[in-house]
């Protein structure tokens, strides 16, 4: 028997969001590869009009449950709103559960909400070398890799990391087979 994928809806996220943001942010399995920020930091990007913040939550078919919580899977964040070259950063993504197609599902939206409903050119991001489930989904969503940014980030451990950047345009976004 296969197991049919939950659908995910999405919505901008809100100040009573940000708790669950900085926990996301803070799981083991993300922090070794997801940055992660202040909840003043995020309180201050939410109210900036160049941010957006997104919510992914699981689509229930019956009522939702008494506690809402339970139902977000993960959360994003685009910076470049306000880019006069139409150019958005995927600043962050990450999910809360994984294995389970919710970041395709997270990232297909975003790539929407930039070229269909903001009409941008393009949309970067970038990911660290060493995470091989990250770059196979944005590989497998059209994002180019166009570089590579040598020991430009430092982790916990002090070590300095190598981060690839990613980009894909609006034609080529167009020209996909969902």
């Amino acid at each position: 028997m296969v197991k049919q994928k939950q659908k995910l809806n999405f919505r901008p996220a809100t100040q009573e969001d940000l708790n669950f943001i900085c926990e996301v942010e803070l799981l083991p399995e993300n922090s070794v590869f997801v940055g992660h920020d202040s909840l003043e930091k995020h309180r201050s990007c939410l109210s900036d009009p160049d941010c957006r913040y997104w919510i992914a939550e699981i689509q229930e078919v019956k009522q939702m449950t008494p506690n809402a919580a339970k139902n977000k899977v993960g959360f994003g964040i685009l910076k470049g709103n306000t880019n006069p070259y139409k150019c958005m950063e995927l600043y962050r993504i990450a999910l809360n559960a994984h294995s389970r197609g919710y970041g395709s599902q997270f990232l297909h939206f975003l790539q929407n909400f930039t070229f269909q409903e903001c009409r941008f050119h393009r949309l970067w991001l970038d990911v660290l070398t060493t995470n091989a489930r990250a770059i196979h989904v944005y590989e497998k969503h059209g994002f180019i890799r166009e570089g590579c940014l040598r020991e430009c980030s430092k982790a916990h451990s002090g070590k300095f990391e190598s981060l690839y950047i990613y980009a894909i345009l609006s034609h080529e976004y167009i020209d996909l087979k969902f």
